[in-house]
C-alpha cells in the first residue's frame, strides 16, 4: 500500500479540520507509520462537534504515560538547590533513614536504638572529639563515680549536637523535602524529642512546627562543618564532682524558662527527676547563617539530666526522656568510686541566652548557684 496523505483515512487528510490536525499530530505520525507496514485503516469521520477538552484527551492518555519512579525523582531532585544537596553531601544519613523504614513498615524501635543512632549520628559527622561519645549498642555510656562528669559533659554535648542536625535536617526537608521527606521528618523530630523533657522538649516541639515558611536561624548551619565553643561547663563543689539539679520550693521562677524549673515545664502528671538528679549546664556560642544568609553566632544554653542502670538494671533505661530517673543515685552501692553503672544524658533545657536570662542565678559553679554574667567569658546578649 502507498501512502496517500490526501485520502480521508489518512490521519493528516486534508479533509480534517486543521484544529483537531494539530491537536492529534503526534498519534497521526504513528497511525500513518502503520499504513506503510501494509495494514489498511479506517477512520471515522471526525466528529466536528466534539468539544475541545474531548479532543484533547485521546492523545494525551495514549502519549504520556505514568513517569517512572526513577524519572519522578530526578525530576524532583532537579528541584531541591544544590546548596541544600550540598549542605548533606558529608553526612551519613542511612542508619537513621533504616530506623524510619521500620517505623513506616509498622516495626516498633526502642528508646535505646534511636538514642544510639542519634549518638552515633554525632560520632560519625563531627571533628569535635569533645563531643565523641563511646556507647554500647543501645546507645548506653558505661561510667562510674569518678568518671560520671566527664563523661555526662561529653554526652550533653553530643546531644547539643544533635538537637542542632536534628534542627537543620527538620527545616530543609519541610521546605525542600531534603535530605528526607516532610513524614519522615516529623518522624524524626518526634524521635529525637523523645530523648528531651520539660522546657527543652516543649520549646523545640514550638521550634519544629510542620508547614513553616521560615525556621530559627540556629537551623540554618551545615551538619558536618558545625563546631561548638564551650564557654560554660557547670561544675560540683569538688574538682572533677557532679553538680545536681537544684529547684525552687517555692515555684516563683517561671518553670518554662531554660533559667527556670525546667524539669517541671508542661510535664503535668509526671514526677520530676528530683533535686538529687545529676545535672550538667553547657553554654555553647553557635555559628550559623542569619535570616539574610549573614554568618553570626547565638549562645545556647543547654541543661541535661542523668539517668543511670546498674549492670542489672539496663533494661530501665529504655524510655522517653520525660519518665523520672532510676533510684540508682540513692543506692549506697554508687557511692564507691569504681563501681560501673550505665548511663544517658536528656536535655532538660535548651534556649539562646537572653537579655532576660543573662542576669538570673541558675547556673552551678563550684557547688555555688551563678548568673551567666557572673562568667567573664560569657558576653551580654543583644536580645
Amino acid at each position: 500500500m502507498v501512502y496517500n496523505p490526501n485520502k480521508l483515512n489518512s490521519p493528516s487528510g486534508s479533509e480534517l479540520p486543521k484544529k483537531i490536525m494539530a491537536l492529534i499530530g503526534a498519534a497521526a505520525f504513528a497511525l500513518g507509520a502503520a499504513g506503510c507496514n501494509g495494514e489498511t485503516h479506517s477512520e471515522p469521520t471526525p466528529d466536528t462537534t466534539t468539544s475541545t477538552a474531548q479532543e484533547t484527551q485521546n492523545p494525551i492518555s495514549t502519549l504520556s504515560p505514568t513517569p517512572s519512579p526513577e524519572a519522578s525523582t530526578t525530576k524532583t531532585e532537579k528541584d531541591i538547590p544544590q546548596e541544600i544537596i550540598d549542605k548533606y553531601k558529608d553526612i551519613d544519613l542511612s542508619d537513621i533513614r533504616g530506623l524510619l523504614e521500620k517505623e513506616k513498615s509498622g516495626e516498633e524501635v526502642s528508646y535505646n536504638e534511636w538514642r544510639a543512632k542519634l549518638v552515633d549520628l554525632v560520632n560519625k559527622t563531627t571533628s569535635d572529639e569533645n563531643a565523641k561519645v563511646v556507647t554500647d549498642e543501645n546507645g548506653l555510656i558505661k561510667t562510674t563515680h569518678d568518671n560520671l562528669t566527664k563523661d555526662m559533659n561529653s554526652a550533653t554535648l553530643n546531644s547539643i549536637y544533635f538537637i542542632l542536625y536534628t534542627g537543620a535536617i527538620y527545616k530543609d526537608s519541610q521546605l525542600h523535602s531534603y535530605p528526607f521527606s516532610a513524614e519522615e521528618s516529623e518522624m524524626l523530630k518526634n524521635n529525637v524529642l523523645n530523648m528531651t523533657t520539660g522546657q527543652a522538649n516543649s520549646l523545640l516541639k514550638a521550634l519544629l512546627e510542620p508547614g513553616k515558611d521560615n525556621y530559627a536561624s540556629l537551623f540554618n548551619i551545615t551538619p558536618s562543618d558545625l563546631i561548638l565553643t564551650v564557654k560554660f561547663t557547670s561544675s560540683g563543689k569538688k574538682n572533677g564532682s557532679y553538680p545536681t539539679y537544684a529547684f525552687d520550693p517555692s515555684y516563683k521562677t517561671d518553670k518554662c524558662s531554660v533559667a527556670g524549673d525546667i524539669a517541671d515545664c508542661k510535664t503535668e502528671g509526671y514526677p520530676r527527676r528530683g533535686v538529687d538528679t545529676p545535672e550538667t549546664q553547657m553554654i555553647v556560642n553557635v555559628e550559623h547563617a542569619n535570616s539574610k544568609g549573614e554568618l553570626t553566632s547565638t549562645d545556647v544554653v543547654a541543661r541535661a539530666f542523668t539517668d543511670g542502670a546498674l549492670p542489672e538494671d539496663v533494661s530501665d533505661l529504655d524510655k522517653p526522656g520525660f519518665e523520672p530517673a532510676n533510684k540508682v543515685w540513692y543506692d549506697n552501692r554508687f557511692s564507691f568510686g569504681n563501681e560501673e553503672i550505665f548511663a544517658t544524658a536528656t536535655l532538660g533545657g535548651f534556649s539562646k541566652l537572653t537579655k532576660e536570662s543573662f542576669d538570673k542565678e541558675f547556673l552551678i559553679q563550684n557547688g555555688k548557684i551563678v548568673a551567666p554574667s557572673d562568667i567573664p567569658e560569657i558576653d551580654k546578649p543583644e536580645n
